[in-house]
């Protein structure tokens, strides 16, 4: 045997042993993924409703309206999304019970 092929057996040895774990993180990263899509899907199809109920007394609550961004601006419009600054909405409250509503999954 030459000198090249007595350093390449440990290598291909190594090789043989870290493919499957590979594998296993590929699929995992691959199972996270489909995970945040399917979440993040369910969270902007609640969105798409022209209301929201109130966990706690279960009104409706419309998406659009009139809104008050952190931002100090008053606007017209969707809940989601500030005109002026364009800072996404994580909650608003209840008009009937004043609850927060969460508009999100958590981060």
């Amino acid at each position: 045997m030459s000198l090249g092929s007595k350093s390449l057996l440990p290598r291909l040895a190594i090789g043989a042993v870290l493919s499957p774990l590979f594998a296993v993180y590929g699929a995992w990263c691959v199972a996270c993924a489909l995970w945040q899509f399917t979440v993040g899907t369910f969270w902007w199809l609640r969105l798409l409703r022209r209301s929201l109920p109130c966990p706690s007394c279960g009104f409706e609550n419309d998406l659009a309206s009139r809104w008050a961004c952190r931002c100090g601006a008053v606007y017209h419009g969707v809940v989601t999304e500030c005109a002026i600054c364009g800072e996404s909405a994580t909650f608003f409250p209840c008009v009937n019970c004043h609850i927060s509503i969460r508009l999100r999954g958590r981060p």
